[in-house]
């Protein structure tokens, strides 16, 4: 039971990994890009369609990237530990190794966020921030960076990568 919510939600989202000794570390971080992350993005900008993203923050660009497969500061969780669990099992070529399933309480690593970022859940009566939300406080990699001395976790929702297709008679059913 959430008491600021009035209803029953967890906190926790998770990850799934086929391999136990893969740890959390992004592929940014695992493939030596860290230095050439903004080259990456700029580039990935460029060559990719106006209209990719819903809104032209670089949160929004950042998550198309990582769907597309460019190494990212991001890492995919899910509020289902049954998704987390597909993705640590759906390789059969892992079978013979440990997998592992991550969880993080985003409830919890929310308490260690910098101020402004704080407030700002707070303001809007939230847990997890959007993309537009992120961008009222760092419109850059640069500004998100320079929100604190220390590492710290943030999770986001990302916006919707493809468009809803909806029969015009379902729509007053939603």
């Amino acid at each position: 039971w959430n008491q600021g919510l009035q209803r029953h939600r967890s906190s926790v989202a998770f990850r799934g990994m086929p391999r136990a000794t893969h740890g959390l570390a992004t592929s940014l971080q695992s493939g030596g890009f860290e230095a050439q992350e903004k080259h990456l993005l700029t580039s990935f900008r460029k060559y990719a369609l106006r209209n990719a993203v819903p809104g032209d923050f670089v949160w929004n660009w950042l998550s198309l990237a990582k769907h597309h497969g460019l190494p990212t500061r991001l890492l995919d969780w899910s509020y289902s530990p049954y998704v987390a669990l597909h993705f640590a099992t759906a390789n059969v070529q892992n079978f013979d190794e440990d997998g592992a399933v991550w969880c993080v309480d985003y409830g919890k690593t929310n308490e260690l966020l910098p101020r402004p970022l704080k407030k700002m859940l707070e303001d809007d009566g939230t847990n997890i921030f959007t993309t537009e939300m992120i961008n009222r406080v760092a419109t850059t990699l640069g500004d998100f960076d320079h929100l604190s001395h220390h590492d710290f976790v943030l999770i986001f929702e990302p916006p919707s990568l493809d468009e809803l297709l909806l029969d015009p008679e379902d729509v007053e059913a939603l």
